[in-house]
């Protein structure tokens, strides 16, 4: 599933157990764009930035994937390409379904990610 049918998703499961319709859609809408943010705050607080977890990946494309982290089902941590160097090397990305060990690099606040990385991040010397 997209993230972008995740989000969609969600906000008809919400207006759904809201029983929202007419003019309250509006308010229903707003009501669950507060969770989202919620959501998010509570889950950049859980993961911060140089700790470690656990997810599962849940997404898998040529520039990355997205992760399900262990403790916070709505959060996905993106790692993207460039983040994976585990140790000892593996030939290919891990596929859907499969459990991953990450640490928290950022969290990009601009595309509201939390960015993880699996390894040791690349250095120039």
């Amino acid at each position: 599933m997209t993230e972008r049918r995740c989000v969609a998703s969600g906000l008809v499961d919400h207006l759904d157990h809201t029983g929202a319709h007419g003019a309250a859609d509006a308010d229903a809408v707003e009501d669950w764009g507060d969770d989202m943010e919620n959501e998010r705050e509570d889950a950049k607080l859980r993961h911060p930035v140089g700790s470690r977890t656990h997810g599962v990946v849940r997404i898998r494309r040529p520039f990355g994937g997205f992760i399900e982290l262990d403790g916070s089902p709505d959060a996905i941590g993106f790692l993207d390409i460039a983040s994976y160097s585990p140790d000892p090397p593996a030939l290919d990305r891990p596929e859907v379904g499969v459990g991953v060990s990450v640490q928290v690099a950022f969290h990009d606040e601009q595309k509201r990610q939390i960015r993880v990385r699996v390894g040791e991040p690349f250095r120039r010397r």
